[in-house]
């Protein structure tokens, strides 16, 4: 690889066009990055809790009223929305380990930011991926336990899919970040920053507002109504419970 590396280079010293090889080495680079590394001991208990929480869902039981054995500690609110448990449904009925999940969400991230390049150009979006690929703490969030590198590839795919022109891009775009408002409470700070684009642009920010909020209010709704009050307890305590450094009331 830094053979390839070098020879990207020298092409480019030498005027080639090398935009679109530099994206590629990039997502080859992040991959190797994420996939050496192997899951982090006791790390973060969030995609343990989660595997938990489909079990309790594939039962037929709800998992927003079921007490947590796998949290630290053990009874820990389950405060992800169902969009998180849409994301992860599949892979966990194929038997995969939700950290390897995570892999390869953070290289599909870079594959987004490469995509992006043909639309922004493929030298300019080179250097994004790259610098995604190489950074070693997004590297590290993919085998921490953690669920962000899932949630935050919801938020760059619905963005990347913006810059792209046509109706099925469109739909895709709002999907991505009404699956994120529906994944993680942080998307909420992000939607309305698409919908002023839009609106800014001339587009139509309130089609894309109906669907992106569809998709969140489709994926949330069932679990809202098996049991309104603990559901809402669940999302209230995704603030409230964590008084240390992994929760927001610090």
């Amino acid at each position: 690889m830094l053979l390839i590396g070098l020879a990207l280079l020298i092409a480019t010293v030498r005027g080639l066009s090398t935009g679109v090889f530099a994206c590629a080495y990039a997502v080859a680079i992040g991959a190797i990055e994420r996939i050496a590394r192997e899951p982090l001991e006791r790390g973060s208990d969030v995609l343990p809790a989660t595997a938990e929480a489909l079990d309790v869902l594939l039962r037929g039981q709800n998992p927003y009223t079921h007490v947590m054995q796998s949290t630290i500690p053990t009874g820990s609110p389950f405060v992800y929305p169902p969009g998180e448990l849409f994301y992860y449904l599949g892979p966990h009925l194929l038997g995969m380990d939700l950290h390897r999940v995570e892999t390869f969400a953070g290289i599909l991230t870079i594959f987004a930011i490469a995509v992006a390049g043909a639309r922004a150009g493929w030298a300019q979006a080179a250097l994004p991926a790259m610098l995604y690929a190489t950074w070693g703490i997004a590297a590290f969030r993919t085998s921490d336990g953690g669920n962000d590198v899932s949630a935050a590839l919801l938020v760059v795919t619905g963005f990347v899919a913006m810059a792209f022109p046509g109706r099925i891009a469109f739909v895709i775009s709002a999907v991505a970040l009404g699956w994120a408002l529906a994944f993680k409470q942080f998307a909420v700070l992000v939607l309305p920053l698409a919908l002023r684009h839009l609106a800014v642009s001339g587009a139509d920010w309130r089609r894309y507002a109906l669907v992106s909020l569809g998709t969140a209010t489709v994926m949330t709704l069932p679990f809202f109504l098996m049991d309104p009050v603990a559901f809402v307890r669940q999302q209230v305590l995704a603030v409230t419970f964590h008084e240390d450094v992994w929760g927001p009331t610090c």
